[in-house]
């Protein structure tokens, strides 16, 4: 028997944890547990030999989040029950850490990682449903892929290893619980936020939960947030106008996320120009008009204003105006806005 060079940290379920683990959507009928019960076999995270017990604590802070889902997978793989916040600060709250710095081997045979023993791997064929089997994580940013779920597109043998790998598209559920945050990570690495290339040995047999058209939708409506972002400088900045939006308020359409910047931009009133040729009404190409106020969304028109001419007041869309003046405060915000509108 000897020791090894790591240092076990064992995570104690606290009181949030039993609360959440004994809830109804969780425990169903079966009998409640006690913090006592759940405690008496914890798990155990290995960490690299450390200084002091600090250094192996904040080594192993930024893992939290994953940690906290696999510990929540283990109970229930219904994402849908688990708790919204996730952070290391939220996993603080729900999980007590045990650091040992003595850590003895006392078997003859070489540890194995899951992913080396011998167990059969699921038949999966593309077009199946999938979910992604506890402690898988993106390769670029760490996000834990537990209980992610999907249907397989393509499969292909990876040449230098030999493995079976499939490329899964997440479904509809999946992508509506894809955070700005973390599709902002996702992008700036380069990463795929849509999808993502695993090994079928570390995914599982699923149910669908959706059909393909939800799931189509929800990707479009995605883009329609984040497309901007590899664009030029005003698509860049049509990117940080949503981003900053859907930040505040992730519950907003894209409208909504330009109503509230267009209302919080704009200096009313002002003088523009109609820039569409109209179908029907008084107001034609080129005529110059007093815009007043925002005044409502269409989903196939988009925003409209209040304006006047004339004497007289129209609701018309903000599409088919436009600020002539570069100098004006209220040039670029249009800009922005009809770039974004016809390119939707």
């Amino acid at each position: 028997m000897q020791t090894i060079n790591r240092f076990a940290v064992v995570l104690r379920p606290l009181q949030p944890f039993v609360d959440w683990a004994n809830s109804a959507p969780v425990r169903g009928t079966d009998d409640l547990v006690s913090q006592e019960e759940l405690q008496v076999d914890a798990t155990v995270v290995l960490t690299p030999e450390m200084d002091t017990i600090d250094e192996a604590l904040l080594w192993l802070k930024r893992f939290k989040p994953q940690l906290f889902e696999m510990e929540l997978d283990s109970w229930c793989t219904d994402r849908a029950a688990w708790p919204e916040k996730r952070t290391a600060r939220q996993f603080d709250l729900w999980f007590d850490l045990e650091v040992h710095s003595m850590v003895f081997d006392a078997v003859d045979e070489p540890i194995l990682a899951d992913s080396q023993k011998a167990e059969p791997e699921a038949v999966i064929q593309p077009g199946d449903s999938v979910r992604v089997r506890p402690g898988v994580v993106e390769p670029d940013t760490g996000t834990a892929l537990a209980g992610w779920q999907g249907r397989v597109r393509q499969m292909a043998t990876d040449p230098d290893s030999g493995a079976l790998v499939a490329w899964v598209e997440w479904d509809s559920l999946t992508l509506k619980e894809l955070t700005p945050g973390l599709i902002r990570r996702l992008l700036e690495a380069d990463s795929y936020w849509d999808g993502q290339a695993l090994e079928t040995r570390d995914l599982l047999p699923a149910s669908p939960r959706d059909s393909q058209a939800q799931t189509d939708q929800a990707r479009t409506d995605l883009l329609a947030r984040y497309v901007w972002v590899d664009l030029d400088e005003q698509g860049k900045r049509i990117h940080r106008i949503l981003r900053d939006a859907f930040k505040a308020h992730p519950q907003f359409t894209s409208l909504e996320a330009w109503e509230a910047y267009l209302g919080g931009k704009l200096r009313f009133p002002f003088m523009a120009r109609v820039v569409v040729e109209q179908d029907s009404g008084p107001l034609k190409l080129d005529m110059q008009v007093e815009v007043r106020e925002l005044s409502g969304i269409d989903p196939e028109h988009g925003l409209f204003v209040m304006l006047q001419r004339g004497g007289r007041s129209f609701i018309f869309p903000l599409s088919d105006l436009a600020v002539d003046d570069p100098a004006s405060p209220n040039f670029q915000p249009l800009e922005d806005y009809g770039m974004w509108f016809e390119n939707k």
